[in-house]
C-alpha cells in the first residue's frame, strides 16, 4: 500500500490535493464616480427631449406614402431602442460604449447642420439636445472618468 501512495505522491499527473470551495462572488470594481452619474442623466434627459422633436411635427397617418412613413417610424424606434442601450451600457461601465456613442455624435451633429428645421421651435430643440450630448460626452471623457472606465474593462476582461 505504500508503493501506491508513493507513486501517486510523485505523479506529476495526479490532481492537486489542496482542498477547494466555492467563493461567493464579490462587487468588483470601483463605485460608479459622480461625473459618469451625471453624463448618464444628460443623456436620458437629451433622449426624452428629442422624442417630440421627432414625432411631433411628424405625422405619419396623413402623409400620402403612409406605408413609407411607417417603415421610417419604426427605424426611428429601433434607432431610440439602441440610443437607449448605450446609456445603459455606459452606465454600467461599459467603455466601447462610451466611444461609440462619441463616435456617432458626429454624424448626428452633421445631420443637424445638414437638415432645416420648419420651425425655431425645432431649431432650439436640436440645439438643445446637441448641447446636452456634448456636455454628457465632454463628462465621460474627463480623466477620472477613463481611469474608471479603464478599470472596469480589466476587471470585466480577467
Amino acid at each position: 500500500m505504500e508503493e501506491i501512495n508513493q507513486t501517486t505522491a510523485r505523479n506529476p499527473y495526479a490532481p492537486p490535493t489542496a482542498p477547494v470551495a466555492d467563493v461567493a462572488p464579490t462587487e468588483a470594481g470601483e463605485p460608479r464616480p459622480a461625473t459618469v452619474s451625471w453624463a448618464v442623466v444628460l443623456l436620458w434627459l437629451e433622449l426624452a427631449i428629442s422624442v417630440p422633436g421627432i414625432f411631433l411635427p411628424w405625422q405619419p397617418w396623413q402623409s400620402s406614402a403612409a406605408l413609407v412613413a411607417w417603415i421610417a417610424a419604426a427605424v426611428i424606434c429601433t434607432l431610440f431602442a439602441l440610443n437607449a442601450w448605450l446609456i445603459y451600457e455606459i452606465s454600467l461601465g461599459s467603455p466601447w460604449a462610451r466611444v461609440f456613442t462619441a463616435m456617432i455624435l458626429g454624424p448626428r451633429i452633421a445631420a443637424l447642420r445638414l437638415s432645416i428645421p420648419k420651425s425655431r421651435n425645432e431649431t432650439v430643440l436640436w440645439a438643445v439636445c446637441t448641447a446636452l450630448d456634448v456636455a454628457a460626452l465632454c463628462l465621460l471623457f474627463v480623466s477620472p472618468v477613463r481611469r474608471w472606465f479603464r478599470r472596469r474593462r480589466t476587471v470585466l476582461q480577467a
